[in-house]
């Protein structure tokens, strides 16, 4: 907490971007779910130096957090309790704001690296890891409306997170897995609240819930049981079908670009990346050095496991 403006830049807390390997949209059915920091970007809580010039884009980030305060003010919520607002107040009245490369609306978690830093600069210590997960969900919650908070939780512990039946969060570590993961760029951005709100509503017709319950989902637990048995050829199958069906689910989230990386690759799956709607697909590409290249072609990112 600074009251009034610091001589130099003041970086308060960081938080970095991360990548839904498995469970997005499926977590908040209670499906299990993967997730893992990606380090190549990341955001800082910044109160400015007295000289620096204020540009544009540091009140408006000032603005958005205010609005954050905000929603936490007039939040009912016990779980206010875990977070100091009046250091936050402090700090906003100093010029308080998050300086990110993380990229918006593109599924790599751009509010989750702002809410772990948020918590780390103001939030008291919380050593249950799942009630951890329920107060970085509440805060999230004013970006999107609706959070498992798996997302922050990877971002605030450093850590691969395994979650278990939607609400039992494991530190996870990946041993020999058979696959490379990596980042495709796609056109378009994506709205996760706008977007959630869409799945929510394709949720009410029985047929895309029954679809999604009783098929879906179980791709999705079979895939990470999979990875936890660390059974090689059931993770390149039950990862290839889960690749296969999640258009079937999601059909105003496929680009253009899925139909023709499915067309030219053989051993290289794509998947929906975080709310999807543009930014980046995920690659399984399994231990092809030829097809490995291929994706590069693509000006793919490697995300590190």
């Amino acid at each position: 907490m600074y009251i009034g403006q610091p001589i130099l830049n003041t970086i308060l807390e960081s938080g970095t971007a991360k990548v839904m390997l498995f469970g997005e949209y499926s977590i908040l059915y209670g499906s299990d779910a993967l997730a893992v920091p990606l380090n190549k970007f990341r955001g800082r809580l910044i109160v400015p130096a007295k000289s620096e010039r204020i540009t544009n884009h540091m009140i408006w980030s000032n603005t958005e957090l205010r609005n954050l305060h905000k929603y936490l003010f007039r939040s009912n919520s016990a779980l206010i309790s875990y977070i100091d607002l009046q250091s936050f107040q402090n700090d906003l009245n100093a010029g308080l704001w998050f300086n990110s490369t993380v990229p918006e609306k593109s599924g790599l978690g751009s509010s989750a690296a702002l809410v772990a830093a948020f918590y780390k600069a103001y939030g008291k210590k919380i050593a249950d890891i799942h009630r951890l997960q329920t107060v970085l969900a509440f805060i999230e919650c004013n970006f999107h409306g609706q959070s498992s908070g798996i997302d922050p939780i990877t971002v605030y512990l450093k850590k691969a997170v395994y979650i278990k039946n939607g609400t039992k969060s494991h530190a996870f570590s990946f041993f020999g897995m058979p696959f490379k993961c990596l980042l495709v760029p796609v056109e378009g951005k994506g709205n996760t609240s706008e977007l959630v709100a869409i799945f929510n509503r394709l949720m009410l017709d029985s047929g895309n819930l029954h679809y999604f319950l009783n098929e879906y989902i179980p791709l999705v637990n079979h895939s990470l049981a999979a990875i936890i048995a660390g059974n090689s050829e059931r993770i390149k199958t039950n990862i290839s079908e889960l690749c296969r069906a999640w258009p079937t689910v999601f059909p105003h989230l496929v680009p253009d670009l899925y139909h023709d990386l499915g067309a030219r690759f053989k051993h290289t799956y794509f998947k929906l990346c975080g709310s999807g709607g543009g930014g980046y697909l995920l690659a399984f590409c399994f231990n092809n050095s030829e097809e490995i290249e291929l994706v590069n072609d693509y000006n793919a990112l490697f995300v590190d496991l």
